[in-house]
């Protein structure tokens, strides 16, 4: 695939008030102007990594220069936005954004099972699991038997907002039905839940403890609770 063919005219960007010629970086531009989602692998020598302002004829756009493994989450969860990824691209993107969570058997037809389309929760829920993915496995993992209350607070500190179930929720049978779901062939019930808003939208998971890792079971609308 040739620059001539990708509409490339440009082939000096400048980057930090310097202007180099680098037709890569120029390709990445031109296709970062069209919505289509691009990184750059620089040298190390190059100095250049993670989201940098790139000019090209007058026009800045951030490119991702991926040098490590949180760089490349970071492009990921990015392309998500940047494509505007519908249900069916979110969870194709999903484990190289959120390479660190495991998925329920059934997961991904829940996203159109929100209170409104997916394209306007897209954020939010890109959000919540980027924190469930960065921060939930290490806070179950050295809280959950000695300050579980602190759980909660540290997920919402970081943007996502999350609570267990109460007891009353947990003895009710229609609840805990709602609440579980198939995961790695073996059915598990999903307490947790982040809240995409106050009163309605979810995502419920559960930690793994014998992996260390978040599993997110739910998408949901609400799951019943009982009066």
């Amino acid at each position: 695939m040739g620059l001539k063919n990708e509409g490339i005219i440009e082939l000096e960007v400048c980057i930090g008030g310097q202007d180099l010629l680098s037709p890569s970086i120029a390709f990445a531009h031109a296709r970062m102007a069209a919505r289509r989602a691009i990184a750059c692998l620089p040298l190390s020598s190059a100095g250049r990594r993670g989201q940098v302002d790139v000019e090209v004829n007058g026009r800045v756009l951030p490119i991702h220069f991926v040098t490590d493994e949180g760089e490349h989450r970071n492009f990921f969860r990015d392309v998500i936005e940047i494509e505007e990824a519908d249900e069916d691209s979110f969870s194709r993107l999903a484990p190289s954004a959120f390479p660190d969570l495991a998925w329920a058997d059934t997961i991904w037809g829940g996203l159109s099972q929100f209170s409104m389309p997916f394209r306007d929760l897209r954020n939010a829920v890109t959000l919540h699991l980027a924190v469930l993915d960065d921060h939930g496995a290490a806070l179950f993992r050295d809280l959950q038997r000695t300050r579980p209350q602190e759980i909660s607070p540290r997920l919402g500190s970081h943007g996502a907002p999350a609570t267990d179930e109460n007891g009353r929720t947990k003895a009710n049978s229609r609840a805990r039905r709602e609440r579980t779901c198939l995961y790695d062939g073996h059915e598990r019930t999903f307490w947790w839940h982040t809240k995409l808003q106050p009163d309605v939208n979810r995502i419920h998971f559960l930690f793994d403890s014998n992996a260390e890792r978040i599993v997110v079971g739910i998408f949901a609308r609400h799951c019943y609770v009982p009066d």
